[in-house]
């Protein structure tokens, strides 16, 4: 799901509480319907449906793990311009060796940081690696990846 879509779906439970709180359960309540009880079997059912996600929710991996893909982005970027420095300085002049140098560094990192540098790991590296040489090459250099 996007943004938009969580927003939605959120407010679209928000106002379906509040026509539940506000319409019906006065209108049950004026019927002669025992409310307090519905709601305390709604607390318990909710108490143990929550008890059950705390169980279930170490065995439930995200299908995107965004928080590691912004780590290995960034880790890119550092070593794209750490690169960039010992290009600058001379240090360094074939485009294939600073991609490895890159490349490299950014394993180097990784692995330091506790990721496993599995082959998706690897590609999101080179991608954004090729990303920040493209836009230096655009001239825009200053406009880097999560640059933040």
């Amino acid at each position: 799901m996007n943004e938009l879509q969580i927003l939605i779906v959120t407010i679209g439970v928000v106002i379906t509480v509040g026509l539940v709180l506000g319409v019906l359960l006065p209108y049950l309540k004026r019927r002669g319907v025992d409310v307090q009880k519905l709601l305390d079997q709604s607390k318990e059912v909710l108490a143990a449906a929550n008890s059950a996600y705390d169980i279930v929710k170490p065995f439930i991996k995200d299908s995107v793990d965004t928080d590691k893909f912004d780590k290995v982005v960034k880790v890119a970027n550092v070593g794209m311009q750490n690169v960039q420095q010992l290009y600058d300085s001379g240090q360094m002049t074939d485009p294939d060796e600073r991609k490895a140098a890159a490349r490299q560094y950014s394993i180097d990192a990784l692995t330091l940081i506790g990721i496993d540098v599995t082959p998706e790991v690897l590609r999101v590296v080179d991608g954004a690696i090729e990303s920040n040489i493209y836009l230096k090459n655009k001239g825009n250099e200053d406009q880097v990846l999560l640059s933040e």
